[in-house]
């Protein structure tokens, strides 16, 4: 073989190989509502009775990116304070259910949507708060359009949907409040954790490479994809909560979200023996009492 034929052989495997991870980004495989229900039931959550015969007004916005978003508002009697559940990545509106209930138990209303490629809404990539935060921001101009009634919107994310709502909070100030269980600092560290705790892959040439080809894919600029950042803008209320024994979005995010601003450093539970997005599952009990903790403090919550 000659010598030059190396070099560029080398270079074809690297294009092909952060081709191939870009597109595992970009596209994701998501779950159904029926695996999303079958996982909530497995866990103990709720029941598909329950899910079923919960009053549900179904709601659809057009995301300013061209598609339709749905969801669902889960009116709770009177009340005029409604939390927007914003899920994780490869889920949907019914994984949102578990976290609507705690704030649903604390007298909210709520609403929960499937964000771009997920579930029931349309939009064929997924971006990681790059375009969802706008798509959020919708979903609140709906619900101050069709519930002038609300008093407080307030925003829980879960992963991916911590991001995406930190992002849009630093935009809006029309958001009272933000909840962010076991969310990343900012996406480039996350997916060079990502590529090498499940991939085996040193940070360099891949994943620079990727980030190149995710931004051919679908425009996503995956370097300003920065909650960290975004914390600093928010001038409401913050709690970050994640698993101790978050093996997938590490916790060492956490301190950095909790800590960005020095001047205004956020409240920060870490639950006792929990994996990635599981706090709430490994004791609800404590998750709704340090929600509640957090809502009273700030006199969000009667």
């Amino acid at each position: 073989m000659q010598l030059w034929l190396i070099p560029l052989l080398i270079l074809l495997v690297l294009l092909g190989g952060s081709y191939y991870f870009a597109r595992i980004l970009v596209y994701p495989n998501t779950k159904t509502y029926d695996k999303s229900l079958e996982t909530a039931i497995e866990y103990g959550l709720f029941t598909e009775i329950e899910w079923e015969a919960l009053p549900k007004e179904e709601v659809s916005v057009r995301s300013p990116f061209g598609y339709e978003l749905f969801g669902y508002y889960l009116p709770n009697g009177s009340a005029q304070r409604t939390v927007i559940v914003s899920h994780g990545i490869t889920w949907n509106l019914v994984n949102s259910y578990k976290y609507a209930q705690v704030f649903l138990n604390l007298g909210f209303n709520a609403l929960v949507f499937d964000h771009r490629n997920h579930g029931k809404s349309g939009g064929q990539d997924t971006t990681y708060g790059y375009y969802e935060a706008d798509d959020l921001r919708v979903v609140i101009d709906w619900l101050q359009a069709h519930k002038p009634g609300t008093e407080l919107i307030g925003i829980h994310g879960e992963s991916m949907g911590t991001a995406i709502g930190l992002l849009a909070a630093a935009r809006d100030e029309r958001v009272g409040f933000v909840v962010g269980d076991c969310g990343y600092a900012n996406l480039v560290d996350q997916v060079g954790d990502v590529a090498r705790n499940e991939y085996h892959l040193p940070f360099f040439p891949i994943v620079p490479m990727l980030f190149i080809w995710a931004r051919l894919l679908n425009g996503m600029k995956v370097e300003t994809i920065h909650p960290e950042d975004a914390i600093t803008q928010i001038t409401a209320p913050v709690l970050i909560i994640h698993g101790e024994e978050d093996a997938y979005v590490h916790p060492s995010h956490a301190h950095r979200l909790a800590l960005a601003d020095p001047e205004n450093p956020r409240p920060l539970w870490i639950a006792p023996g929990a994996g990635h997005v599981k706090a709430l599952v490994t004791n609800r009990e404590a998750y709704q009492a340090e929600v509640a903790r957090f809502l009273k403090e700030h006199e969000l919550l009667n």
